[in-house]
């Protein structure tokens, strides 16, 4: 399997039903301007392709997912959106482009974040008819839940020095599972809940877990390189406990993705994922 023809198949899929689906539906007022120049922003789409490999490999037909997978998304850009915010972490590029709130103003930032969470939830609701499709939203929701939680002691140590100076190792990983991992096990566990793989659930979710902290570390390590000259506020692995540890973690948790990826060798995708998140520059 060639791992980038293959994640921009998926891709595809899921930004050819976000164009017909989300994207053509917004109008040309300043609020839906706002949110389509957030959605469509250049990102990789990481969690909703991630999703849509996940139910190839479970076999779940992609009408079943692709509402699901366009929440996941949502819900992530409304994350970006408030995480500029100045009252947040005052940021004011994002993937090389103004964010949001610098092109719009901060009212409109606000406004386009919670309307994109709205929407999450609004264009779900449209395909509820079954009681399983409950479980889903409200599984999703519980994600969702975890994420802001973490966003949310992830500000707490911002903004305050001297917490972020006696976080505990065991803290930050609390914070980054809850801030990063939450939607990326959804995204694996959504196809599972879906296809009934009931056998699947504990390899799954600590799966999703520990994909989501490599991610984050991985990025720890990459703003690190990037920044090492410039002091900063925010939780960081590298600046917080030393460039060996967060290494160590980070191929530790690699081991550990692999060791339950090694028990699926069929899904070829998840594997291949693993060495891609692994292998980004840093």
């Amino acid at each position: 399997m060639d791992f980038k023809i293959t994640y921009d198949g998926y891709k595809k899929v899921v930004e050819d039903y976000f164009k017909v689906n989300f994207e053509s539906l917004l109008g040309d007022n300043t609020l839906d301007r706002a949110i389509l120049y957030a959605f469509s922003g250049g990102g990789k789409r990481i969690r909703p392709t991630l999703m849509v490999a996940t139910a190839d490999y479970l076999k779940v037909d992609y009408d079943k997912i692709l509402h699901y997978a366009l929440y996941l998304e949502s819900v992530h850009i409304h994350s970006l959106i408030h995480d500029d915010l100045p009252a947040l972490d005052n940021d004011t590029m994002r993937r090389g482009k103004p964010c949001v709130h610098i092109k719009f103003g901060d009212d409109i930032g606000v406004l386009a974040g919670d309307a994109l969470l709205n929407m999450a939830y609004k264009n779900c609701l449209k395909f509820l008819s079954h009681p399983d499709d409950f479980k889903v939203l409200s599984y999703l929701s519980s994600c969702t839940d975890k994420m802001l939680h973490g966003q949310a002691l992830d500000t707490r140590f911002t903004k305050d020095i001297s917490s972020i100076n006696n976080l505990k190792f065991e803290q930050l990983v609390e914070i980054y599972k809850n801030k990063t991992s939450a939607l990326i096990t959804a995204a694996i566990m959504t196809p599972l809940i879906i296809a009934k793989r009931t056998d699947l659930i504990n390899d799954f979710t600590l799966l999703g877990e520990k994909l989501g902290l490599l991610f984050q570390i991985t990025d720890d390590l990459i703003d690190f390189n990037a920044n090492f000259e410039v002091e900063s506020t925010e939780p960081n692995i590298v600046t917080l406990f030393g460039l060996n540890k967060a290494i160590q973690f980070k191929l530790d948790l690699q081991n550990e993705c692999n060791k339950i990826a090694d028990k699926y060798s069929d899904f070829t995708f998840i594997k291949l994922f693993i060495e891609y998140v692994t292998g980004r520059a840093f």
